[in-house]
This record gives structure tokens, C-alpha cells and sequence, in this order.
């Protein structure tokens, strides 16, 4: 990787989304937002909210401070304890089942009326 590639935050994203195999439209699924947003804040073309921030660090394996600035601590690593890839594993799960059940009440709450 050269240090061109990840001089801003969006080159930081991108980097790290390609470096963790996942698509653009999986990580927006997973952020719950649209793809095209994902893609803008990939072409620093848009802001990521704090909230977002949090979340996509943590699906994309590094720290808040290494996304915004490329500082050195929480860079991407493939290495890591197993316990630690199992709880990022685990709290992931429960992420995209959290979002699948309110997706569910959302089409429930629509039928009731």
C-alpha cells in the first residue's frame, strides 16, 4: 500500500474495506445506509457521521483516530488475538440480527397500521 493511498479518509475506508473482502453494498448493509453514501465518503465526497464513524471502525477492524488522520496506532493489522476476530465476529452477528428484527417490526408495525 502506498502512502498516497490512504492520505484521506475516504481512501482509509476504501482501503480497508478491500483489505477486509467486503463490498460496498454489504458494508453500507451493515452501516444501514445507502451505497451510493458509502461510495461518496469512499471519494471524500461526503461526511461521516460520528455514530457511522464508531461503527464502520469497528466492522473494518481499526481504530476511530486511524480512519480520521492515518496516524500509525490502530492501522489495519491482519494480526490479532482469536478471541478478539471472535468477538468482532460475534458483535456482528448480533448487529445484522438486530437490523433484521427491526426491519421485521418495521414491516409489522406498516401492516397494523
Amino acid at each position: 500500500m502506498t502512502k498516497e493511498s490512504a492520505e484521506t479518509l475516504g481512501s482509509r475506508i476504501k482501503q480497508s474495506r478491500e483489505r477486509m473482502e467486503i463490498s460496498v453494498t454489504l458494508l453500507a448493509r451493515k452501516l444501514g445506509v445507502k451505497p451510493d453514501t458509502v461510495r461518496a465518503w469512499e471519494a471524500d465526497r461526503g461526511d461521516v457521521r460520528a455514530n457511522k464513524l464508531m461503527v464502520l471502525a469497528g466492522i473494518l477492524n481499526v481504530s476511530v483516530n486511524w480512519l480520521l488522520s492515518g496516524g500509525s496506532d490502530g492501522a489495519p493489522s491482519d494480526s490479532g488475538s482469536n478471541e478478539s476476530r471472535e468477538i468482532r465476529g460475534m458483535v456482528e452477528t448480533l448487529r445484522q440480527q438486530l437490523s433484521e428484527a427491526e426491519r421485521t417490526l418495521d414491516q409489522l408495525t406498516q401492516r397494523v397500521g
